[in-house]
């Protein structure tokens, strides 16, 4: 029962909803959290809170936004994560996908959907209602809902926003850093970067390879033959056709667009060279920013989760791992320093910076270009 007057009832009546039918949920118990849920769903079956800051889903088959069964499924978004929310009923989450959870029928949790870090808010529904009341704009991401939808129009029950760099790897809450998403799409995303990181120590570094390296990665790459390769791990074969050597001479990247597991990248010289290598979430602002002499991108599709960037005859434990969801990733390659290149081709000042975010497949494009 809810009684007049407690902090569940207060979030019940603030709320917006239902998103489903007025219906009793069966949880096997009457009792802990998931009886509390049971009881709080009859009364509003799914609804949201704080502008969108938080959404409960509803537990009836019929209605708008996720479902309790469906969420919970394990392949929905939860294999993402390995192991890491399997024994968690995830009731609701907040605007940027943080799980509100129950473990056990004992605890409510939250679920950082960036890390799988779990942390104790109570042992019942109740103290989870009073938790989010006692600070709706941090907890309940209040006021920073308003402004970006203010700001962007308002999110559907379907999306949650995600940042475009991760919040733990050091992005900004603010509304120039997040974008909106499917929610699932936003959790899916994320899982193989939660199992990367939950075992790691505090301020450890993101294993990229077979060194610890930060995942805004800045590397030494032994260059070979003007070139960097960017693969997929299950296809490590150095197997290309002529279009995609034109192309990697031309456009300075190669892409098989009938297999598209590896991408050369075009460097300007056969040395070592520094390389900048960053994950996002969404694409970044199509305009190229100043400084880069050349910026070109392809696609690749990444069907083992492992991503490999090497010079095309480096030793295996000097390649970089990216571990990412499988599907397909667009790449932007970005060259700077052209002009500094020695006649030998030996010295220069030239970096490269490569950029990589979920996207469906498009042909190579040049953004920029330089003329040697």
């Amino acid at each position: 029962m809810i009684a007049m007057g407690d902090p569940l009832l207060n979030l019940i009546l603030m709320s917006k909803g239902p998103f489903g039918p007025s219906r009793a949920v069966d949880f096997g118990t009457i009792s802990g959290p998931l009886g509390e849920l049971s009881a709080m769903l009859l009364q509003r079956n799914g609804f949201a809170l704080f502008n969108a800051g938080v959404q409960v889903f509803r537990g009836d088959p019929g209605g708008i936004g996720p479902e309790l069964a469906q969420w919970n499924s394990p392949h929905v978004w939860k294999d993402s994560y390995g192991a890491l929310a399997d024994d968690l009923f995830c009731f609701g989450q907040d605007l940027f996908g943080v799980q509100f959870a129950i473990s056990d029928n004992r605890t409510v949790v939250t679920f950082d959907p960036e890390n799988g870090h779990r942390a104790s808010i109570g042992s019942s529904l109740q103290d989870w209602a009073e938790w989010l009341l006692a600070d709706p704009n941090v907890r309940g991401a209040h006021g920073f809902a308003t402004s970006w939808q203010d700001e962007h129009g308002a999110l559907t029950v379907e999306q949650r926003l995600i940042p475009r760099r991760f919040f733990v790897l050091g992005g900004t809450y603010d509304r120039s850093n997040v974008t909106s998403m499917d929610a699932v799409e936003a959790m899916r995303i994320r899982g193989p970067l939660a199992r990367h990181l939950h075992n790691l120590p505090k301020g450890a570094n993101v294993q990229l390879g077979g060194e610890q390296k930060p995942t805004r990665a800045d590397l030494q790459l032994v260059a070979d033959y003007g070139q960097i390769h960017l693969f997929d791990q299950a296809d490590a074969t150095v197997d290309v056709s002529e279009e995609w050597t034109d192309q990697l001479l031309d456009l300075r990247i190669g892409s098989d667009p009938e297999g598209p597991t590896l991408i050369g990248l075009g460097v300007a010289r056969n040395a070592k060279v520094s390389f900048a290598l960053e994950l996002l979430t969404q694409a970044p602002d199509q305009q190229v920013q100043p400084g880069w002499d050349h910026v070109v991108e392809a696609s690749i599709n990444a069907p083992s989760e492992v991503l490999v960037l090497s010079g095309p005859t480096a030793a295996k434990h000097k390649a970089v791992e990216i571990h990412v969801a499988p599907g397909v990733y667009r790449v932007r390659h970005h060259m700077a320093g052209l002009d500094t290149i020695s006649d030998d081709a030996l010295d220069g000042d030239d970096h490269y910076e490569l950029l990589l975010w979920p996207e469906s497949y498009r042909e190579p494009e040049v953004l920029k270009g330089y003329s040697i």
